[in-house]
């Protein structure tokens, strides 16, 4: 039998306010009961300390929902959970580290034939009449974006591509999002078939969520079968690339036939009403409860340790 604990970080306590609450938490806590594992819910409120690691050290694994603490990213708390030796199912520190930088990312993902908007590095490859973006290299929750014409862009160079930011062409077409998650015998991953992110009204500059306007879920999308499996290897692709680990969530754009990669979610949110990751789960009717079991079976087969438990999971 694990014992586990769930650790996580009030929306409050996060460093761009991630919605994560009681109830998601909760619904987790039972999913993980249910799979006859000994849990407690442990919360993080402040930057945590040797004592705090010494408590984390006493359970068998933590399940980390702890998107940050105040200064610290969701990357660096993971980081400080690996030093201290606390086993955690959750992609590693230096994983989630990679994939908070979105530079890198582009590289990795260009080296390898992924595509991808490309960084710019000078005004002078702007060109006045088309859609540029420019958002924090290091940054989360789409928070800092500016979505500009290329005049002004140029026009306003330093403003726009100040220390830490990234500028890229934006490609107008439609947006689509892929979870990855343990495959059913969790030796593996599968991605599941993409949800549309839908403008509402319609329009051409939208990003996922209501920082550019409403937008809605479409999980049905109306797409050629090819399209999907290919979006589908590019995420499977991508979270081996990073070295991700457990699940995580790609965001892409379609533009005419030609698919971009435009994000990488290391630790996408669980949360049960606002996250596309739980509605992917009960719309491809696998559901919160089967999505731990996967995450508790990898676990086990990733720590040898736990031989004695595998038939709780199988």
């Amino acid at each position: 039998m694990l014992n586990i604990a769930v650790v996580w970080v009030d929306s409050e306590n996060t460093p761009w306010k991630e919605a994560i609450d009681e109830h998601t938490v909760n619904g987790i806590v039972e999913c993980l009961t249910e799979l006859d594992c000994l849990v407690d819910i442990i919360e993080i409120t402040e930057i945590p300390t040797d004592k705090i690691a010494e408590e984390l050290c006493a359970y068998d694994c933590i399940l980390n929902l702890s998107y940050g603490i105040h200064a610290w990213t969701q990357a660096d708390l993971a980081f400080w959970f690996d030093l201290k030796k606390i086993p955690q199912i959750a992609s590693s520190g230096l994983a989630q580290r990679i994939a908070q930088d979105k530079l890198s990312v582009e590289y990795r993902c260009l080296d390898k034939g992924i595509q991808v908007p490309i960084s710019l590095i000078s005004k002078d490859e702007i060109e006045d009449n088309l859609m540029y973006i420019s958002k924090p290299r290091f940054g989360g929750c789409h928070r800092g974006i500016s979505i500009k014409e290329g005049l002004e862009i140029k026009d306003n160079w330093l403003e726009f591509s100040g220390k830490d930011l990234l500028i890229q062409p934006y490609y107008i077409g439609r947006e689509f999002s892929i979870a990855v998650i343990p495959n059913i015998q969790a030796d593996g991953f599968e991605a599941l078939p993409p949800l549309e992110i839908v403008p509402f009204p319609e329009r051409d500059v939208f990003i996922a969520g209501s920082s550019f306007g409403e937008t809605r879920r479409n999980f049905e999308p109306q797409l050629a079968q090819a399209k999907i499996e290919q979006m589908q290897a590019i995420a499977l692709a991508a979270h081996k690339l990073i070295g991700l680990d457990y699940y995580s969530r790609c965001d892409f754009r379609l533009v005419g036939d030609e698919i971009y990669l435009l994000d990488v979610n290391a630790m996408p949110n669980l949360h049960h009403k606002f996250s596309m990751l739980p509605a992917l789960l009960v719309q491809h009717n696998i559901g919160m409860k089967e999505f731990v079991r996967r995450l508790l079976s990898l676990y086990y087969l990733k720590n040898k340790a736990h031989q004695d438990a595998l038939d709780l999971v199988f």
